[in-house]
């Protein structure tokens, strides 16, 4: 399963706006995941959600959606995801020498 969540940030505070979940049983090409987020970023638009940045884990569906629907929007890292990948990579290589 994967949660996709859209929300908004006023005062310091978030606020949920929309999310999508998304069943991926490992079955569906990455195609399919792509449509179906780009008709979850549709909709959003379509009700007035023109972000400014969107953070992201570095998903390329979610990615290639958000460039396509909204043009001007900075693509951002999640930190922790970056963090989390650094550490994996660094501890991967330790094993192997």
């Amino acid at each position: 399963f994967e949660l996709y969540v859209i929300h908004a940030e006023v005062d310091g505070v978030g606020f949920l706006l929309s999310y999508l979940f998304l069943e991926n049983n490992g079955n569906c090409g990455n195609g399919t995941r792509t449509d179906t987020i780009t008709i979850f970023c549709k909709q959003m638009k379509l009700q007035g959600l023109n972000p400014e940045f969107l953070l992201t884990d570095k998903d390329f569906a979610q990615i290639t959606t958000s460039q396509r629907i909204w043009v001007n929007t900075k693509i951002q890292l999640c930190r922790w995801h970056i963090k989390q990948s650094v550490e994996v990579r660094l501890a991967s290589n330790k094993l192997s020498q």
